[in-house]
């Protein structure tokens, strides 16, 4: 099967609509590390 061209829909999602959904994914896994991190120095 051919892949089907992209939509605008689909070009909207990838471009701009799936840029939050990274920032957020990667902010949170940063909040992750530090909460890991600090409980590491302060909680031994």
């Amino acid at each position: 099967m051919s892949t089907p061209a992209l939509t605008p829909y689909q070009i909207w999602y990838l471009g701009i609509g799936g840029f939050p959904a990274i920032l957020f994914g990667v902010l949170y896994l940063g909040q992750v590390r530090l909460d890991l991190y600090s409980n590491n120095i302060f909680d031994p």
